[in-house]
């Protein structure tokens, strides 16, 4: 508990007669459950329940499911505090993989706050996420705690429409773009791993540190979108300024291509061209040698008239 407040002179402490391997921890629990009528313990009286309190910061009162969600607020203010960007957060992070994300490697800094590294983070989120829309047994969290995570977190608890999936289609694009992979070679079958290489792209770990997978089937992803701009799919078509910037910034047309007979022929003229020239080279050869032999033979007998 010392660690956490950034003490290490322990000397001190042991020469205030304390024990460092005291559970301390365990004694405030106790403490609280003789408070609360459990246990054979002798609960606290009024007045060191008030000392506790006001003078330590320590109440008895049993938390409330709903107070989960300001501790859960109270550890994104901590990561905040390090430029840690808690809007990244997915359901299977833990504090150092979220950490992680941002480039942050400091970790002594998180644990002297009294974070634990491998605390599910992102299960937490869920967990409100979810008692925000009335699933599971509990509380929600309130309006003013949906408004702080969302304004001052970048956490919305509302539930992503499918039309969202579009935005966040274009939010890695914006990604790829940044390290300048062209976004506009995407085909259906492509990873975002595949879509780097073809631009040249190898350093996945910057990708993976953006919070990309490389295994996001991106390809099908657009697919799906494309469909669902023309009707044939029953999610929620891009918007007109969607479309538009998947054209005009990543190059990424949603048109179905109309293959003209102009267009045909061109290409079965260009697939077929080289091959013409090459049957054509031969019946000059042929022709040219054919003559060679009738000169030859006029060579020979003159008087022979053709």
């Amino acid at each position: 508990m010392a660690e956490k407040s950034g003490i290490i002179q322990f000397e001190k402490l042991i020469e205030a007669g304390l024990e460092l391997e005291d559970k301390i921890g365990r004694s405030k629990s106790t403490v609280a459950q003789a408070y609360r009528g459990l246990g054979n313990s002798t609960p606290p009286t009024e007045e060191q329940v008030r000392i506790l309190r006001d003078e330590y910061g320590i109440s008895l009162e049993r938390q409330e499911r709903e107070n989960g969600t300001q501790i859960f607020i109270d550890k994104l203010k901590i990561l905040k505090k390090y430029k840690i960007d808690t809007s990244k957060i997915t359901s299977r992070d833990t504090i150092k993989t979220l950490a992680e994300k941002s480039g942050f490697t400091d970790f002594e800094k998180l644990k002297r706050e009294g974070l634990k590294l491998e605390e599910k983070i992102g299960q937490s989120k869920t967990s409100i996420t979810q008692a925000y829309r009335g699933q599971g047994e509990r509380t929600p969290p309130t309006e003013e705690q949906v408004r702080i995570l969302m304004d001052e977190y970048g956490i919305s608890l509302e539930r992503q429409e499918r039309e969202n999936g579009i935005q966040i289609f274009i939010d890695k694009l914006k990604i790829l773009k940044k390290y300048k992979i062209d976004t506009s070679k995407i085909t259906k079958s492509d990873t975002i791993k595949t879509l780097a290489e073809k631009s040249g792209f190898l350093d996945f770990e910057k990708l993976e540190g953006e919070g990309l997978k490389l295994e996001d089937k991106i390809g099908q992803s657009r697919s799906s979108i494309a469909q669902a701009h023309r009707g044939k799919a029953e999610r929620t078509p891009p918007t007109e300024e969607q479309v538009r910037i998947l054209r005009d910034e990543y190059g990424i047309s949603l048109e179905r291509k109309e293959i003209k007979t102009q267009d045909i022929a061109k290409t079965t003229y260009d697939a077929l061209a080289p091959q013409c020239e090459e049957a054509s080279q031969i019946i000059e050869s042929l022709i040219e040698e054919q003559q060679q032999q009738v000169d030859s033979k006029n060579d020979i007998n003159p008087d022979v008239q053709e």
